[in-house]
């Protein structure tokens, strides 16, 4: 195996369709059972509530989790039809789906959270869920969570200073941050991309599009530019520039 992880996988969650996501999955696993000293079977760590209790227990840093509530079986069914949805968009997806992810409702109606030392969970707010963008926050979040297993494996960036600013005029980030940004901005490049050629969009799409291709070249030019940027994060970037300039 070489010093890239990313390479050696076949390269970026939900932007490379090679990747083996169950490589990813079982080192994931195995850094969550290096953490826990009950030492439980390997598969057992891909449940998200045992993944969430490791980093809980192994942190130093107190880790805060949004209010939430259990999602109720409206909300269920609507998450489920939007996920159903996206595959049928863009198939190759399907197996980045066959994780057990944990839904939660958000308390306070942000539009969609996670976490990466709360693997598997995500959040969306009300205005996430029934809002016309579901579909967008929905693989924002995935594509996080994927991203989120890597660097539990693997660091993409050293770090730094939070001296960043998104394109979104978000302030005080870190390049680890950006990165997040970067990949989830060019995940949904490709998806919006699919869904205006099989010409399932909304009115709002091709702008949209336009926005998040702005957004993506906008962190491209940040992650490229860092010192602080390591080899699997430079190939994430590399995975980005080629999805969003073919």
């Amino acid at each position: 195996m070489s010093e890239c992880l990313v390479s050696d996988l076949g390269g970026l969650p939900m932007i490379d369709d090679n990747v083996k996501l169950s490589a990813i999955a079982t080192l994931a696993c195995a850094v969550r059972q290096g953490l826990d000293q009950k030492q439980q079977p390997l598969a057992s760590y891909l449940q998200p509530e045992l993944a969430r209790e490791c980093y809980r227990n192994a942190c130093a840093q107190l880790v805060t989790e949004l209010d939430s509530v259990e999602p109720t079986k409206k909300d269920m069914r609507i998450i489920q039809q939007a996920c159903d949805a996206i595959v049928a968009i863009v198939p190759e997806w399907e197996a980045h789906f066959s994780i057990p992810l944990r839904w939660r409702r958000l308390i306070t109606d942000i539009l969609s959270s996670s976490n990466p030392i709360i693997p598997q969970h995500i959040y969306l707010g009300q205005s996430g869920i029934y809002g016309n963008r579901l579909a967008e926050q929905i693989i924002h979040e995935l594509s996080h969570t994927w991203v989120g297993m890597i660097a539990e494996i693997v660091p993409l960036a050293l770090p730094g200073e939070p001296i960043h600013t998104l394109p979104s005029g978000t302030m005080n980030k870190e390049i680890r941050q950006v990165v997040y940004a970067l990949t989830f901005s060019a995940t949904a490049v490709r998806y919006y991309r699919k869904r205006i050629a099989v010409s399932q969009n909304y009115p709002d799409d091709i702008e949209r599009l336009k926005y998040l291709e702005r957004y993506t070249d906008g962190c491209l030019k940040i992650v490229e530019t860092s010192d602080k940027l390591l080899i699997n994060g430079t190939h994430m970037a590399a995975s980005c520039r080629r999805i969003l300039y073919s």
